[in-house]
């Protein structure tokens, strides 16, 4: 699982929110008062001047979020957005309080034009560090506990906002003096905090995308999200109340309480409980439900509201000041569970639209945050204006009427109230969207609480095997929303799909408009059966089509003959498959007096081989590669071949360790003795004929004694998954791959494929995929993907203890070490994020750890070199934490004494779960296997495999 954040960052994360506490609560709480008792400013021009200014902010944090989105899909980070913001803004909030002696009019310009341009830099920090939460870690608990201390760290800028603030505008000498030194002082406490959150949270890699959109696009792929949108109605009305409560307080400290300087004195009271109330609330959401204890701290703020109102309106300090402490404690509750939502909202949403689109959300959430937060000021201002608040100066204060004073007291206190009263009504909708996975339940995925699972007799197997009952079909349909949240939720575990920082399973080429044609041809025709071609002859065109393009490349031309299949294993069988039965005449079994057929194959060819020769009753004969170069030894193929040789095989490349096999010599042992060359070019047929001329030998159907050849479009090609060609040099072999059977009453069945129905969408999403792209744009990914491999290379060069075996002729590199455990430093960077695949030592070759590079490794190629360079010398000396004696029980363990209930139940004795999510830890499984003979592997892997699917797994 991944590991937990460490408190440094934690706080390195966390410490934004004190600059961002600074901003959002300091302008509401004295610019207000400052413009209408220190400039002499009307308080509606007052309201103006901050109001307006925001309505810039809600149109451009939009602009932000969706830029934001586009610098993290092209660096992997937000951090220049976020860096630009925390240099200007410390200039820009000074010149806010820096208004030099005009009239008030003009003193109102002034003012207003500085504060549209620090709120824009302020922006250009806050919409990409919100959007944070949603990247900071794949687990709920841990994005939890980041809000936490960000709530902390929000709660402690409040105080720094309206304790210091006032403060030092009084030692300063109040008035125009005192700003001006609050303000410089305060621009540097902003700029320290937020260049401090900007440098600590670069290790954060954001994986928004996958696709990078305008800001129209981006807008119109959030609209859907139904439960942000929830939420966003809550907040906003809570931020336009807290808003509206901090521009009152100065003017209740003044003008009913008789002393400016309470204004301190009551954010001393807000805070304190606040701190105190932080992890009390994070830790009743985490056993009560967020959204609920939201809907608690919502009313709680509603009843302190009013609560303040008897002491406001007597003019008594002591029962404001301890109402204000009630009202802190209900604040912490709506600052974090809010926060802690939001990234719940996007993180669902990309289940719905397939586009984690985080700074899109957040510059949203920001612009209505802000434009709330500025609205409050106009607002209260629009209550002073209507009971007739009367303007002064620093030098000559003003009594105010009874009306006014009546008017401060209500839009302190009852104004705020109605509002937090307001925001239940999207609340509770809320809760219907967005069910509580705490409430009661462990987090994960379950039937959802509208759509409760039918009831059901008690079971009566042993309580080991009882179904759990999210296997269970509902008594009612689930609606659309329901079940992508569901989705998103099962999600949350699995290794990331874009970036390239999943070292294998994943091709990204993270190009938005070649993944929009793939997807949607794919759905296009998803429905289309290829069963019956002459029923659906599109399927025939599409075909045709995409193994004419295939082939063209592979050393064939328009008239080759292929099969479009659903995978490099399906092509492996159906080429096996012709090989055997253009041998034995048209059937297993083989030809009489030649025996058994074999199928001669490197130790590093694919298993997709042995499963074939499994399924359609071939032996397998293995041959060894060299030690050095790791490829197939053409002396060794020849000392294999025998009269009973149906099949040779060769790799361009193998998957293991990414080397050319020498095709053309095997492929020429293989024509003396008339029989069938297969080469496998499942991973690597799509890229390395895009590689410059003369980088790779050649290994296609341009070699003589080479007769058929398997290619994943879903690898290299990036196709959507299910799409692989397998060429044959000639139309008799591609007939013998065929199967028909009309020994029954039924219809005629004739298959291409092992499959008889099929969807057509992976044939469309190829077509597509190979269109949108076309060779220039293959060219240009296979080169970015080779960059990376050779970057790779030369960076573990670099690297004490570690190597790369072989010289990779593809952009496929594995990692060995002699001085470190290779099982021990996987785990490790995957802790940082990044996911390489162990492979288990064999027939010689030491275990290692493979990496797939993709189109858009070249950006991520340096941050691996770092954390490889980190981990190394971390794990030096380390071993995996093997239970004495688990190695040996495990050799010698009688697994069909065992059920998979049994099974399961000793793996979890160990600390293995089935089921655990991408990129757990897993050294001490692989030690053992590494240590086990191959067949011992193999039935340990089917009893783990069978454990993981059977229902005590979950």
């Amino acid at each position: 699982m991944t590991a937990p954040l460490s408190r440094a960052r934690l706080l390195g994360y966390g410490v934004g929110s004190v600059g961002t506490g600074v901003f959002s609560a300091l302008p509401g709480l004295l610019l207000l008062y400052y413009l209408t008792d220190v400039l002499g400013v009307t308080a509606g021009l007052a309201g103006l001047v901050l109001v307006l200014p925001k309505v810039w902010d809600m149109l451009v944090d939009p602009v932000i979020g969706v830029v934001s989105d586009a610098e993290a899909v092209r660096t992997g980070r937000r951090t220049r957005l976020m860096l630009c913001g925390a240099l200007c803004l410390p200039v820009l909030f000074a010149a806010v309080f820096a208004v030099p002696a005009l009239p008030p009019v003009w003193s109102a310009v002034w003012a207003g034009c500085a504060f549209v341009l620090a709120t824009t830099a302020f922006n250009l920090f806050q919409v990409p560090y919100v959007a944070l939460p949603a990247e900071i870690s794949p687990r709920r608990d841990q994005r939890a506990r980041a809000m936490s201390w960000r709530v902390v760290c929000l709660t402690l800028g409040v105080l720094a906002a309206g304790g210091l603030a006032p403060a030092l505008v009084e030692a300063a000498g109040g008035g125009r003096p005192g700003h001006l030194v609050m303000g410089a002082v305060i621009g540097l406490v902003l700029g320290t905090a937020m260049t401090a959150a900007t440098l600590g949270t670069r290790w954060i890699s954001s994986r928004p995308g996958p696709d990078t959109l305008g800001p129209l696009a981006a807008l119109r792929a959030a609209r859907g999200n139904r439960a942000f949108f929830r939420l966003v109605a809550a907040f906003a009305p809570q931020a336009l109340a807290v808003a509206v409560m901090l521009a009152a307080a100065p003017y209740v400290a003044a003008h009913l309480l008789g002393a400016y300087g309470l204004t301190s004195a009551m954010f001393a009271c807000v805070v304190g409980p606040s701190l105190l109330a932080v992890p009390l609330w994070a830790r009743a959401a985490r056993r009560f439900g967020t959204v609920r204890c939201y809907l608690a701290a919502t009313v709680a703020m509603t009843g302190a509201a009013l609560l303040l109102l008897p002491g406001v309106l007597v003019g008594s300090a002591a029962p404001v000041l301890a109402g204000t402490a009630l009202v802190g404690a209900g604040y912490a509750g709506l600052q974090l569970l809010p926060l802690a939502l939001l990234p719940e909202t996007v993180r669902a949403d990309a289940g719905r639209s397939g586009q984690a689109q985080a700074g899109t959300f957040t510059g949203m959430w920001t612009g209505l945050e802000t434009g709330a937060m500025a609205l409050g000021p106009g607002l209260f201002a629009a209550v002073l204006e209507l009971t007739a608040f009367r303007p002064s100066t620093a030098a000559e204060a003003v009594a105010q009427p009874a009306s006014a004073l009546a008017g401060i007291g209500a839009g302190f206190c009852v104004l705020p109230a109605a509002l937090f009263l307001a925001s239940l009504v999207p609340l509770l909708a809320l809760r219907r969207l967005l069910p509580d996975p705490e409430a009661g339940s462990a987090p994960g995925p379950g039937p959802s609480p509208s759509h409760p699972p039918p009831r059901r007799p008690a079971p009566v197997r042993p309580a080991p095997h009882t179904t759990p009952e999210t296997t269970v079909l509902p008594e009612s349909g689930r609606s659309t929303e329901d079940l992508l949240a569901e989705l998103a939720r099962l999600r949350e575990d699995d290794l990331p799909l874009r970036e390239g920082r999943v070292a294998a399973y994943v091709y990204d080429h993270g190009r938005p408009r070649v993944r929009e044609a793939g997807h949607r041809a794919y759905m296009e025709m998803v429905e289309v059966n290829g069963l019956d071609p002459t029923a659906f002859p599109s399927t025939v065109a599409l075909e045709r089509r995409v193994v004419g393009a295939v082939a063209s490349v592979l050393g064939g031309d328009g008239t080759t003959p292929g099969i479009f299949t659903s995978g490099g294993t399906e092509s492996i069988m159906l080429a096996v498959k012709a090989a055997r039965d253009a041998r034995s005449g048209g059937g297993p079994g083989g030809k009489a007096g030649r025996g058994r057929g074999e199928v001669v194959l490197p130790v590093s060819a694919h298993p997709a081989f042995r499963k074939a020769c499994h399924y359609l009753g071939l032996e397998t004969v293995t041959v060894p590669v060299d030690p050095d170069s790791l490829r197939a030894l053409p002396d060794a193929v020849a000392g294999a071949l025998s009269p009973r040789t149906a099949l040779v095989v060769a790799s361009a490349p193998s998957y293991p360790h990414g080397v050319v096999d020498p095709v053309a010599g095997i492929a020429a042992l293989a024509a003396e003795r008339g029989v069938p060359c297969h080469v496998d070019a499942c991973v690597g047929g799509w890229v390395l004929p895009w590689l410059e001329p003369g980088r790779v030998p050649a290994f296609d159907l341009s070699v003589p004694g080479v007769t058929s050849l398997s290619c994943d479009l879903h690898k290299y090609g990036y196709a959507p998954k299910g799409a692989s060609v397998v060429l044959f040099a000639d139309e008799a072999l591609r007939r013998a791959a065929y199967f028909a059977s009309a020994d029954w009453p039924g219809y005629t069945v004739v298959n291409s494929t092992v499959q008889s129905s099929k969807g057509a969408g992976p044939l469309a999403g190829a077509w597509a995929t190979l269109h949108a792209l076309g060779a220039e744009g293959y060219r240009e990914l296979a080169r970015e993907a080779m960059a990376a491999a050779d970057r790779l290379r030369a960076g573990v060069a670099a690297i004490p203890g570690l190597r790369v075996l072989g010289e990779p002729d593809a952009p496929l590199v594995a990692l060995a070490s002699d001085e470190v455990d290779v099982f021990v430093l996987a785990d490790r960077v995957a802790a940082s994020g990044w996911y390489l695949q162990p492979q288990l030592s064999y027939a010689g070759l030491p275990a290692n750890l493979h990496l797939t590079l993709t189109g858009v490794s070249l950006a991520g190629v340096e941050d691996l070199l770092r954390v490889l360079a980190e981990a190394v010398p971390a794990v030096r000396g380390a071993r995996p934490p093997v239970p004495e004696g688990l190695a040996e029980a495990v050799a010698g363990l009688d697994l069909s004494a065992l059920d998979d209930a049994g099974f399961a139940a000793l793996l979890a004795s160990v600390g293995v779960a089935p089921g655990a999510p991408g990129g757990s830890g897993t050294a001490v499984v692989n030690t053992v296997l590494d240590g086990l003979a191959p067949a011992e592997r193999e039935a340990l892997l089917v009893r783990f495999l069978s454990a993981l699917y059977s229902p005590h797994a979950g």
